[in-house]
C-alpha cells in the first residue's frame, strides 16, 4: 500500500494526467493496471488549500494550511 504520510506529513499522488489522488486511489489504480507505478509520484503536500482526490473526492489537507487564508 502506498503511504499516506511521510514522517507525519500528508502525501498526495499525482498521476501522468495531472490528477491529484489520495493514497488509496493511487494504489487501486496501480493494482488494477490503469496507473503506471513509475508515473504516479507521491509528494508531501506542504501548504495550500484543501484539495480533493480526483478518484474518490476525499479531502486532502496540507501540512501547514493555506498561507493566504485569512486568520480569524
Amino acid at each position: 500500500m502506498r503511504p499516506n504520510n511521510a514522517e507525519g506529513y500528508p502525501l498526495i499522488y499525482i498521476d501522468h494526467d495531472g490528477n491529484v489522488l489520495c493514497n488509496k486511489c493511487a494504489q487501486e489504480g496501480i493494482d488494477n493496471d490503469y496507473l503506471d507505478p513509475d508515473a504516479t509520484q507521491g509528494q508531501v503536500y506542504w501548504e495550500g488549500v484543501t484539495l480533493h482526490c480526483d478518484g474518490c473526492n476525499a479531502e486532502l489537507e496540507s501540512a501547514y494550511g493555506d498561507p493566504y487564508a485569512q486568520q480569524e
